[in-house]
């Protein structure tokens, strides 16, 4: 089964754990927050009723599944309505600080349909920033 832990658990950890970061990238409204919720197996992340972003700055996190350490990364939209575009990348950027043992997976969050111009040009400020 999997296990939350509270925000300074992953520093008591042992080695004897594998440890793997997520990271969750996307436009605004598709899902990256619900993504992380059903990885964690728990409403880690606060979900946005709409289009509205819910997610204005970095969230993460941590879960037990067997003998592995999870970290989960929730990160602004790449295309939020309510800030710049230099702002969203500005904050986009910070996951770096929450993955300091490395990122082992981006995963690109699309909601279910058609993929979209506003994603085309989501995914190529992620392929430029990072």
């Amino acid at each position: 089964g999997k296990g939350m832990l509270n925000a300074d658990a992953a520093s008591l950890l042992d080695d004897g754990f594998q440890r793997h970061t997520v990271v969750l990238v996307g436009v605004t409204g598709d899902g990256k927050s619900s993504t992380g919720n059903t990885l964690c197996g728990t409403s880690a992340f606060q979900v946005s009723a709409g289009f509205k972003s819910e997610t204005q700055e970095l969230a993460h996190a941590d879960y037990l599944c067997g003998a592995s350490f999870w970290r989960v990364i929730d990160t602004i939209g790449l295309q939020d309505t309510n800030l710049t575009q230099k702002e969203v990348l500005d904050r986009f950027s910070t996951f770096s600080e929450a993955a300091a043992e490395g990122i082992d997976c981006f995963l690109f969050v699309v909601r279910w349909g058609r993929f979209k111009p506003e994603h085309d040009e989501a995914l190529a400020a992620f392929a430029l920033n990072c």
